[in-house]
């Protein structure tokens, strides 16, 4: 569902929205979840659909968040995740502030073939990235990737639920044509 649909389409009944195996977020921020267009042009009360993801992934759903210019924080840390119901779920915390690291010259990561089952065929080095969004893992975190020290790709069970976050972008511009056509990247 592109962002722009997720005001008046995102499902606001857990019914609609257990009718999901899994939820992934990417570029959007929580003010598009929070602000139904009833709320906000007309101050209606409407379900908090955060809270309800939250309830989702607690009760067995699974959920992922991508990195991306408003996921996290993302640019001016305009993303509003910091403090939401969803980064209690997730295997990161987030800041407050504008958390992009840019990279126009590429990062490549260093992948370790031992840190989970998934990584065991994938060749130590990915192609360059341009960038990623800065979180701190949680304790509970299985890490899987890094790039100094940040995590890149974390894994985290809630509840009856799991969640993972992937702090570069699935799309262009951070994730530039190398990446996305990399045989390994649909693994991730």
């Amino acid at each position: 569902m592109p962002a722009h649909l997720v005001l008046e389409q995102f499902p606001s009944t857990m019914e609609q929205l257990s009718q999901y195996d899994v939820v992934m977020i990417s570029d959007v921020g929580a003010n598009t979840f929070y602000l139904h267009p009833q709320t906000f042009n007309n101050t209606r009360r409407t379900p908090n659909r955060l809270a309800l993801l939250w309830e989702y992934v607690k009760e067995g759903g699974a959920l992922g968040m991508f990195g991306g210019y408003m996921s996290f924080q993302g640019i001016e840390g305009k993303g509003k995740w910091a403090g939401s119901e969803i980064e209690e779920c997730l295997p990161v915390n987030f800041s407050y502030y504008d958390d992009r690291a840019e990279h126009p010259e590429g990062i490549c990561l260093q992948i370790d073939q031992n840190a989970h089952p998934i990584l065991q065929e994938f060749p130590t080095q990915s192609p360059p990235l341009l960038g990623y969004n800065v979180a701190i893992a949680k304790p509970e975190a299985q890490v899987l990737i890094q790039y100094q020290g940040d995590p890149m790709l974390c894994l985290m069970e809630y509840g009856k639920g799991c969640t993972f976050t992937w702090s570069s972008d699935c799309a262009p511009h951070w994730m530039p044509e190398e990446f996305c056509n990399w045989e390994y990247n649909s693994l991730l």
